[in-house]
C-alpha cells in the first residue's frame, strides 16, 4: 500500500487516495487473516 498510494495521489487527489488506500489496507488484512488461520494464526476474534 506503501508503493500504491504515491501513485493514487498523483491519479486522483489527496482524500480519494486516501480513503482508497484505508479501505485497500483493511481488505488486505482481511485476506492475510484469512490465509493465516490454516496455519492456527487466528486473527480475528
Amino acid at each position: 500500500m506503501f508503493l500504491v498510494f504515491p501513485w493514487l495521489l498523483t491519479k486522483c487527489g489527496f482524500w480519494p487516495a486516501l480513503g482508497i488506500s484505508a479501505v485497500g489496507t483493511i481488505l488486505v488484512f482481511f485476506i492475510f487473516a484469512w490465509l493465516a488461520k490454516p496455519f492456527g494464526v487466528d486473527l480475528l476474534p
